[in-house]
């Protein structure tokens, strides 16, 4: 409540339902259609001529959520009982055109989560 006054006061606006506040170190959030969770792996790096170690901090990991795009993509019906499934409504096309629909498809979604940490099984799995 405390922070919604203070959002108020300069003119925005909370809204509960899109809002979560969770601890990111103890489990993930979903935002913008990513995961979004804090690293359990610690890394450490030697202190410039001397011989200390230095503890870095743990780095935000970010993830695809595969069930999510599989559903979505079943939805769109690409996929129909956890394999690939013909767009029939694509058949008067050429080999061609039909082609460049699927690719299109399927580098809008690589593109989107370029960046996430579990790309290869993203990729692996879309296709």
């Amino acid at each position: 409540m405390k922070l919604r006054r203070i959002l108020e006061d300069i003119g925005l606006h909370l809204s509960f339902k899109k809002t979560k506040i969770t601890n990111i170190n103890t489990s993930k959030t979903l935002f913008l259609g990513t995961y979004i969770s804090r690293s359990k792996v610690r890394s450490f790096s030697k202190v410039p001529s001397t011989s200390y170690m230095k503890r870095n901090p743990k780095r935000l990991r970010f993830e695809a959520p595969l069930r999510r795009v599989r559903a979505k993509l079943t939805e769109a019906a690409f996929i129909k009982h956890n394999k690939s499934y013909p767009k029939f409504i694509w058949m008067s096309m050429t080999h061609r055109q039909i082609l460049d629909r699927y690719m299109a498809t399927l580098r809008g979604i690589l593109n989107y989560y370029s960046f996430v940490h579990n790309y290869g099984t993203l990729a692996a799995t879309t296709e």
